[in-house]
């Protein structure tokens, strides 16, 4: 039996890997769901929110961005806490205010308007598309910043790179948990 040439393979490899037949060992694998959750820290001495983040998509569908942020009021030394959710289900909004006492007074300015539901739905669509862009690339080297954001300590979870610390603004995320290809339970997007 006559052998092939030992680049042979490797050239039928190189077309099923181009036309998606095979995955390919040198570019990241594009995740079809993710959840990422951190710790956020403030770089800013004159602020000090910590707290956490989560972050659940199915792209282009589902996204929605959790915090919760602890504040100290400088004047009393009294620990505040406040949450935010925002995001989209489909063609459904999700909004959660970071006071929830502000939507009990004043329920209706806690989207009411078509205007205030298409200015939230914009800035998540905004939010899923700067968190995409470091894990949707298969480029060789990984994007370091998008605008104002940095991404950095990229790891590898299931095939797919991943940034652990991402800075923006005087704060670091630093994520702990990040999860690929993962059923996203429907009770992360009811809000």
């Amino acid at each position: 039996m006559r052998r092939l040439p030992f680049f042979v393979p490797c050239i039928i490899a190189g077309f099923a890997i181009s036309l998606g037949a095979a995955p390919s060992p040198f570019v990241p694998a594009v995740p079809k769901t993710f959840l990422l959750r951190g710790a956020i820290h403030s770089t800013d001495p004159n602020r000090s929110p910590n707290g956490s983040f989560e972050i659940a998509a199915e792209p282009p569908t589902r996204f929605i961005q959790s915090e919760l942020r602890s504040y100290v009021e400088r004047e009393t030394g009294k620990v505040i806490q406040e949450t935010k959710a925002f995001g989209f289900d489909g063609k459904r909004t999700i909004y959660q205010p970071t006071i929830p006492e502000y939507q009990q007074l004043h329920p209706e300015l806690v989207p009411a308007t078509a205007d205030q539901e298409r200015a939230i739905r914009s800035a998540a669509e905004a939010a899923l598309r700067r968190i995409q862009v470091p894990l949707m690339s298969t480029d060789a080297t990984p994007p370091d910043s998008v605008g104002a954001i940095r991404y950095s300590d990229y790891r590898i979870i299931d095939g797919v790179r991943v940034p652990f610390r991402i800075e923006s603004s005087g704060e670091v995320w630093i994520v702990t948990d990040a999860q690929v290809n993962v059923a996203l339970s429907p009770k992360l997007f009811r809000r």
